[in-house]
């Protein structure tokens, strides 16, 4: 079963800012379409805030256009503009100035002409410090001629997660848990040898699990019940890259120990939402599914991670056409 979340403090002091934008049971057919579910801002202590987020409006078909944004519950929230219609969109921002360390919560309540809408932007703020990096990175080359290379890069799961896939069930089909940074890694000039890579990448949240839900039956059956999981955290990651062909990658990331903030909602029954909280985000069952111990595949990719006899990370998309409800690495640039 995938599962997730809950909120930890850290110990130190990075800035880490956990915006989740959540929706509620199914909005009223007037009600406009505000996507996506969660944001989620990280920045430094003492630093600039992070650039603010847009969640787009959409009309839903036949239903009301305008729409409106209570005044934030907190001072460090701002939601622009306060009304508008749809289609449009809403710009978040957070203001981490005067912020003492600790877990900051907060809200911003939606309504549809003179209707409330059964969704509101959800804002979970975290300061605390990164925590230690699960795999060192030499600080020399351990090969003759070695290079430090460094990659930015994006691990990306996309659909829903759970006991059960199955047409019926109830969730969003498009949610994702991504984690996203940079990585490097010593890259040997010797043939055939595996290379790794690490890096501590940020990991934002939103997916949906189809779960049983045992108390509601309908006739023999248990009913199907939908959560969704929306969450924030740094992640450990390790990539090795192996020196063989058609072989591609195996991925293992780890919760880095410092600050990770979740959120659940939805139909299913209490107790399980939170063990589904509890879990996020380390447990070996994770957001989409956790993002360890994954292998990672380069076989439609015209771009392959071992060539010339040398296993190197490479720009670009793998695999190239994703499975639904799984992970893909994406190489975005090689930075040196």
């Amino acid at each position: 079963m995938n599962r997730q979340p809950a909120l930890r403090h850290g110990r130190h002091a990075a800035v880490l800012i956990a915006l989740m934008l959540l929706s509620g049971s199914q909005a009223a057919p007037q009600a406009p379409v505000f996507t996506p579910r969660g944001l989620t801002f990280f920045a430094a202590p003492g630093g600039p805030n992070p650039p603010a987020q847009v969640v787009s409006v959409a009309a839903s078909p036949g239903g009301a256009m305008a729409w409106t944004a209570a005044t934030p519950s907190a001072a460090w929230i701002s939601a622009t503009p306060s009304s508008g219609r749809a289609p449009g969109s809403l710009t978040v921002a957070v203001d981490i100035s005067g912020l003492p360390a600790g877990a900051h919560v907060g809200s911003v309540e939606l309504a549809a002409g003179a209707q409330a809408v059964d969704q509101s932007i959800s804002v979970l703020l975290i300061i605390s410090s990164p925590g230690q990096p699960t795999w060192e990175l030499p600080t020399t080359p351990l090969a003759p001629g070695a290079v430090l290379a460094e990659y930015e890069v994006e691990y990306r799961f996309e659909g829903f997660s759970g006991d059960m896939d199955v047409d019926d069930c109830p969730v969003n089909r498009v949610g994702f848990d991504v984690l996203r940074g940079t990585v490097r890694g010593w890259e040997d000039p010797a043939r055939g040898e595996n290379q790794h890579y690490t890096g501590r990448l940020q990991r934002s949240t939103v997916v949906d699990l189809c779960m049983f839900r045992p108390e509601l039956r309908a006739g023999d059956e248990a009913r199907l019940c939908a959560t969704t999981v929306t969450g924030a955290a740094h992640m450990n990651i390790l990539i090795e890259v192996y020196g063989e062909e058609d072989r591609g990658t195996f991925i293992r990331t780890r919760h880095d120990g410092g600050p990770a903030g979740s959120l659940t909602r939805g139909d299913c029954h209490t107790e399980h939402m939170l063990e589904v909280r509890g879990e996020y985000p380390g447990s070996s069952t994770g957001g989409g599914a956790m993002p360890s111990g994954t292998g990672v595949d380069d076989s439609d990719s015209p771009v392959k991670f071992f060539q010339g006899g040398l296993a190197r990370l490479r720009v670009g998309t793998f695999p190239l056409v994703p499975e639904p409800n799984s992970w893909t690495l994406r190489v975005l640039r090689k930075i040196r």
